[in-house]
């Protein structure tokens, strides 16, 4: 089954994030690299962080960064996008503007030198819940054989935006929250 979310996201090369969630990858990400850009995934121990791996995912790049297969796709995840990913490629659990969009942006998560900051909305096509409030943050991570192979990210799902949050996401997608 595919998903059939439509998100609308604003996105920020930056370190300050604000939920919980975000704030505690980006820590254990900055301790992790030490004096690196980035740590490796080895460096990463799920248990050092387990309180936020069910608002987790982990992607794998392929191809020349054409491609994404997911290794970890955390409950919270799930939830949100009504769709299990771990084990699939990209292609193989969004249709085709949402394979456009979820490469865009790992693609500006692999160009970026900091982490990415993503505030938005996720909505239903088939509208059986209201849209869910995000803030995500995306970073790239350095694997054995390549830097920047991996790219994991945390989301706090129901996050209140405020005022300043706001203004970005309309500023950068044209749209309001609804």
């Amino acid at each position: 089954m595919r998903s059939h979310v439509k998100e609308h996201v604003a996105v920020v090369e930056t370190g300050t994030f604000k939920s919980t969630n975000t704030r505690r990858l980006y820590d254990y990400l900055m301790e992790k690299r030490g004096d690196r850009p980035r740590p490796r995934l080895s460096d990463i121990d799920l248990m050092d962080i387990y309180d936020i791996v069910p608002a987790m995912c982990i992607r794998d790049t392929f191809e020349n960064n054409e491609d994404l297969k997911c290794r970890y796709w955390g409950s919270e995840f799930e939830w949100a996008y009504k769709i299990n990913c771990t084990g699939k490629f990209v292609h193989e659990t969004y249709n085709a503007d949402g394979v456009r969009k979820t490469l865009e942006l790992h693609k500006r998560a692999l160009a970026a030198s900091s982490p990415l900051r993503l505030i938005g909305n996720l909505g239903y096509a088939d509208k059986t819940i209201d849209y869910i409030t995000f803030e995500g943050i995306m970073a790239c991570v350095d694997g054995t054989e390549q830097p920047k192979q991996h790219i994991i990210a945390v989301g706090q799902f129901d996050y209140q935006l405020d005022d300043e949050d706001r203004a970005l996401f309309r500023e950068q997608t044209g749209k309001s929250f609804p």
